[in-house]
Parts: C-alpha cells; sequence; structure tokens
C-alpha cells in the first residue's frame, strides 16, 4: 500500500471534498441513528478557503478528509472521513495522528472532537487514539427528538514534549503536507547529517511522525 500523504486540500475540491464526506457518512450514520450528520451536505468551499480542509491520499488517490477547526487553547477535529473502500485498514487513525501533528506543531495543548453514544466503532476508535469523553450534551440540531442519543465531546490531553527549534520547524513542515528530511534540516539550520537524523529519531520516538 502506498503511504498516506496530506496536504491542505485546494479551494477547486470543495466538491471532492463533500462528495468523499457524503459516501463516508451517509451509510454509516443512517444505518445507526437514521440521519446523516452535517459533513455530509456542507458546502466545503469556505472551510476550504479558511484552510480548515487536509486531503489525505494514497499515492495520487484522495481517500480521506481531515476538517478542523482553530481555537485559542485547542484545535477542534470537526470531521473525519474515510472512503468506505478504504476503511478498515488503519487509515482513519493515521489521520488522526497527522491532527495531532498539527495541533503539536501550533503549540495546542488539547485535540477535542464529538461523535454520536451510539457510533461504537467511533468511540472505540478515539479511545485508541487516546481519546477520553469530556460531556455528553443534546445534538444542537436535534435536541427535541431523543431516540438519536446525546453526542458525547471527547478530549485528548497532548502529553507535552520537548522539541528545539529544529523539531519544530520540521513538524510544521511535515504538517504543512510539505516533502521534509534530515538534509533540509541539515541545509537550513546548518548541523550536521548526525545531529538532523537525531532530530528525526526524536520525533518517532515521540510518535510525532511514522
Amino acid at each position: 500500500m502506498d503511504r498516506l500523504i496530506f496536504r491542505l486540500a485546494d479551494i477547486e475540491e470543495a466538491d471532492l471534498v463533500q462528495a468523499i464526506s457524503a459516501r463516508a457518512y451517509i451509510p454509516a450514520y443512517t444505518a445507526v441513528i437514521g440521519v446523516a450528520p452535517k459533513p455530509a451536505f456542507e458546502d466545503c468551499r469556505p472551510r476550504n478557503e479558511r484552510g480548515e480542509v487536509w486531503m489525505a491520499a494514497l499515492g495520487t488517490e484522495p481517500v480521506g478528509i481531515l476538517v478542523m477547526e482553530d481555537a485559542p487553547n485547542h484545535i477542534l477535529i470537526y470531521s473525519v472521513a474515510l472512503e468506505p473502500s478504504h476503511q478498515g485498514k488503519g487509515l482513519a487513525k493515521a489521520i488522526l495522528g497527522q491532527a495531532e501533528r498539527i495541533a503539536r506543531g501550533k503549540g495546542k495543548p488539547e485535540l477535542r472532537l464529538y461523535t454520536n453514544q451510539k457510533m461504537r466503532a467511533n468511540l472505540r476508535l478515539y479511545s485508541n487514539c487516546g481519546f477520553s469523553e469530556l460531556r455528553r450534551r443534546p445534538h444542537p440540531s436535534r435536541d427535541s427528538d431523543p431516540k438519536h442519543g446525546p453526542d458525547r465531546d471527547l478530549i485528548n490531553d497532548l502529553e507535552p514534549v520537548e522539541l528545539n527549534d529544529r523539531e519544530h520547524w520540521f513538524l510544521a513542515r511535515v504538517s504543512e503536507g510539505g516533502r521534509c528530511g534530515a538534509k533540509e534540516i541539515m541545509v537550513v539550520w546548518e548541523v550536521s547529517l548526525k545531529t538532523a537524523r537525531r532530530d528525526i529519531q526524536g520525533l518517532q520516538r515521540a510518535r510525532l511522525l511514522e
């Protein structure tokens, strides 16, 4: 399998973002709670323009979407969507890992998201990725219809990791979708190749790089 590559979605890819979201959300949610969530139908253009949408691709094939909103003290994962044909392969966990790298690159101590309590597979995935329940609340657009059950707000407190300036720079480059390696660290920061490789190994030990 090709390596999963992340990049910011282009503005003109809004229809593709919405289509992937619809294919991911509609069958999964309607089968469990009878309705599909907002990302399945939302016009993504404003989010694309704000730089909130990341495309996950295997080679040149777009297979997933990550949508995040910046808050003062955390990042909210608004949407994670994966093409049904690529589900069950560990790619959703990889997308959440990208969200963690972006949050750390921005110096945010928390990742937050929400999901419906009946979406058991989602809850298992998020728990396996380090999220814990913060609170339960009615969905704002369905608070008069109890059959769907409450939403669960989940939080992932990111353990502090001491990074040097080179590692912060490298992590930011990777989170932005740029191709970067030890040689780039060596050239930009004027350090030895051994030092550059040690920086990358430190990020890998901290599980900030695959």
